[in-house]
């Protein structure tokens, strides 16, 4: 409401959570875009619905699946089985009265002089992301496009140098996949799904995508 325009946007995962052995696949976005004010879980990720469900749920599901199937050779289900999904931050504000909250700039245009939007994330996910990684035990991080992997990188002081591999689409402008090292984590972005055309990007590209996936 107009006294408190915040939501929170948990971790989340489907099936059991192993303690000692947590989650293959990590994935981090940047915080919660969110339309209405309640509590939920990241992207809809939750042990409510069945994991082929979760295919058309979000399209990061129905398309890094199958990049995840396919480099690790498992089942599509399996790969969804084993992701753990997180956010940087965990407090987003509402969208209303006419703001649109899409961006860090226009967050720091929605909360004013609350304090500084970069600096609040930077600072939770210092802390946070380090303690959420050790428990988890990924054996890869995956990043939501390459502002989260910079901000990853930030976060977790990772000083390794950063590799690419570049996807060439069938038409149009080309995408990279990026990869860093966080203590023998291999922690890569792949091309952000937040946008239409990115989405159309992932369609038509997906077995380019895959390649470049495999090649880093």
């Amino acid at each position: 409401n107009d006294s408190n325009p915040w939501s929170v946007d948990f971790p989340s995962w489907t099936g059991e959570f192993n303690e000692e052995r947590g989650k293959r696949f990590m994935i981090i976005g940047a915080e919660p875009h969110i339309h209405f004010p309640y509590v939920q879980t990241v992207y809809q990720f939750n042990g409510e619905k069945t994991p082929e469900s979760f295919l058309n749920a979000h399209p990061i599901f129905n398309f890094l699946s199958e990049v995840l199937a396919s480099r690790f050779q498992i089942s599509r289900t399996e790969a969804l089985l084993d992701c753990y999904l997180t956010d940087l931050f965990p407090l987003g504000p509402l969208r209303g009265n006419g703001l649109h909250v899409g961006s860090a700039e226009k967050i720091q245009t929605a909360i004013g002089e609350a304090g500084n939007w970069r600096e609040l994330r930077l600072r939770y996910a210092s802390t946070g992301l380090k303690l959420e990684i050790a428990g988890v035990k990924p054996e890869v991080i995956i990043t939501q496009g390459k502002d989260v992997l910079m901000e990853v990188i930030a976060a977790l002081g990772i000083k390794s140098e950063i590799t690419h591999s570049f996807v060439k689409p069938s038409t149009g402008r080309g995408q990279y996949i990026r990869k860093v090292m966080y203590d023998g984590i291999p922690v890569i972005s792949v091309p952000h799904l937040g946008s239409r055309r990115i989405r159309t990007f992932w369609q038509k590209n997906l077995e380019q995508i895959k390649i470049a996936f495999q090649q880093i």
